[in-house]
Parts: structure tokens; C-alpha cells; sequence
């Protein structure tokens, strides 16, 4: 069974905040291999290197690329062209990569800013800023000729702007899940243009799915470390809706459903999509009561389950592009 649908099984200590983000182990085991597989003396350095990307913690990483997995399928209207498709699967783990790093790296220059986790912390200290900073680089470097390779280059950079935006909200506990979204679900467009397609109304309709999608994580995420954060005194989206939080989860799944049923609507998709859609539904109904004692390992399972919601979509839209 994969990772992300298994459920942990030792409950926490009291006190204890689990942490959506933290390393996964069969991931771990994949880096250590790979690792093996250099010299002695260069396999700490690599090791370093994968840690500070989150190639360790790839639950972000494929809640992120389902969207854009949609928007190619829909902007195709079949199977995507081979180069969009590598290139957009490509461009969102280097894309995580140096949303990581920079993420270490202005907290290492801010302290105050606390944006990575503490092992990203000691792990920087090791392999170096300037290391760092040079990964940093080539990752964009890696980004910049994906785009180039499928012609999105001016829109890939409005991104900048909607990053910009994101850290200057970062401390508002409901503008920052909203704006984080919105940078994430850039994708969706990116995706559009990558496979030739115009930014029609189709591809804002799933924009806006995306965004609902990734408040909808983040709300998640946000109850798992819920009664952690309250007795910190930390803000977050869980915090601030008290005890609508579940209410709010509720709304949240209810857009995204209906602006999918839309999507598929509007594209005049056949009938698997909208199964597809029902399933998912069904899949957020069973987070949504996994959820409802606000458990915190049961709603990091509810987390790891929109992993099922986005595969269960894509595998809908397959079949329906196929039957066409």
C-alpha cells in the first residue's frame, strides 16, 4: 500500500506535534540507495542535498501535481503532448526543490521569519548556504529551460508576483493559506499553455478548482496540528475557525466538487469523469467523518487521502478523454 494512504499507528505523546511534512520512510530508503550508489566521501553531500529539497517529504509534492495533471488532460482533450507532460511533471518537484531551499535560506538570513522546519535547520548548517544557494540555482536554471522548452516563459513569470504576494501575507492566518494556493494552482495555467491550449474559461474554472483544492489541504493540515498550535498560540486556519473548522472543511469540499462537475460540464466530458467526480465525493465524505473528533492522525490520514481524491479524478478523466 502506498505511503500516503497508510495511517500511523503509534498514537502521540501528549504534547507532541505531528508533522504533515515529516520524512517518509520508504522515500528515506529510495535517497539512501541512490546514495549507495556514490563514493564514500560524496554520499553525505548528496544526501544533504535531497533532504534540503524534500525529496524525503514528497506528500506536498503530489498533492500539488495533481491539478496540473487535470489541466493537461483538459486542455489536450486527450493525451497530453509527450514534452508538455515531462515538462510540467518535471517543473513541480523542481519547483518544491526550490520552494524548500528558499525557504531555508531566508530564515537562515531572517531568523524571525521561521519558515523551515528545525532539521532543515541543522541540515543547512552542514551542507552550506552557499552549497545551498547554488542548488537553488540550478533548480531555476532546470525551470527556466522547461518553460522555455514549451513556451510559457512569460507566463511562468507571474508566479513572481503571486510569491511575492504569499510572504508578505505569510503571518495572516487566512490571507496565507489562500495565497499559497493561489501560487500553487499557478499550475493549472501553466499546464494549459504547455499543451497549446488558449487560457479559456475551462482553464480559470479549474484555476479556482485548484485554489479551493489547496485551502482545502491546508485546512486539513491545519487540524492536524491543531490543539499543538492553540496552546503554542499560534494562528492558523484550524485556530481561527474554532469550532466551525469541520463546517468550513464541509464548504470547502462542496466547491471543489462542484466547480469539477462544472469543469467536466463546460468540456463536454463523457460519463466516466462525472464518476469519477462521485468517487472523489465519496472520498472527501469519508475524510470529512475520519475528521470529526479532530484526531490528529486521523486527519493527517484524511490529508494523505486527497492523494486518492486526485487519482481517482485523473484515472476519470482518462476515460472519458478516451471515449471520445
Amino acid at each position: 500500500m502506498p505511503s500516503f494512504a497508510r495511517t500511523a499507528s503509534a498514537p502521540p505523546r501528549a504534547g507532541e506535534r505531528i508533522d504533515p511534512a515529516a520524512a517518509n520512510a520508504r522515500a528515506t530508503r529510495m535517497i539512501d540507495a541512490v546514495c549507495g550508489l556514490l563514493p564514500p566521501r560524496a554520499q553525505p553531500l548528496l544526501r544533504d542535498a535531497l533532504v534540503l529539497v524534500h525529496a524525503d517529504r514528497p506528500l506536498a509534492t503530489l498533492l500539488l501535481l495533481w491539478p496540473p495533471l487535470w489541466a493537461l488532460w483538459f486542455a489536450a482533450n486527450d493525451f497530453p503532448p509527450p514534452l508538455s507532460l515531462v515538462a510540467v511533471t518535471l517543473g513541480v518537484w523542481l519547483a518544491q526543490g526550490v520552494a524548500a531551499l528558499g525557504a531555508n535560506l531566508l530564515q537562515r538570513r531572517w531568523p524571525r521569519l521561521a519558515l523551515a522546519a528545525d532539521t532543515d535547520v541543522a541540515v543547512l548548517g552542514r551542507f552550506g548556504p552557499r552549497r545551498a544557494l547554488a542548488l537553488a540555482g540550478g533548480l531555476v536554471l532546470g525551470l527556466l529551460v522547461l518553460a522555455a522548452a514549451v513556451q510559457v516563459l512569460a507566463l511562468a513569470a507571474l508566479a513572481v508576483p503571486l510569491a511575492v504576494t504569499h510572504l508578505v501575507a505569510r503571518r495572516s492566518a487566512i490571507l496565507a493559506p489562500v495565497t499559497c494556493a493561489a501560487l500553487r494552482a499557478w499550475w493549472v495555467p501553466l499546464a494549459f499553455a504547455a499543451a497549446g491550449s488558449a487560457l479559456s474559461p475551462l482553464c480559470w474554472l479549474l484555476y479556482v478548482g485548484a485554489i479551493v483544492f489547496g485551502v482545502l489541504q491546508d485546512s486539513e493540515r491545519a487540524l492536524v496540528t491543531r490543539a499543538f498550535d492553540l496552546h503554542a498560540g499560534r494562528r492558523t486556519l484550524a485556530g481561527v475557525f474554532g469550532d466551525a473548522d469541520r463546517a468550513i472543511v464541509a464548504v470547502l469540499m462542496a466547491a471543489l466538487l462542484l466547480a469539477l462537475a462544472l469543469a467536466g460540464t463546460r468540456a463536454q466530458l463523457h460519463w466516466p469523469w462525472f464518476v469519477g467526480v462521485a468517487v472523489a465525493g465519496a472520498e472527501l465524505v469519508r475524510q470529512w467523518w475520519q475528521m470529526r473528533e479532530r484526531a490528529p492522525l486521523a486527519c493527517l490520514a484524511a490529508l494523505r487521502g486527497n492523494n486518492r481524491v486526485g487519482l481517482v479524478l485523473w484515472f476519470g478523466l482518462l476515460f472519458a478523454v478516451a471515449l471520445r
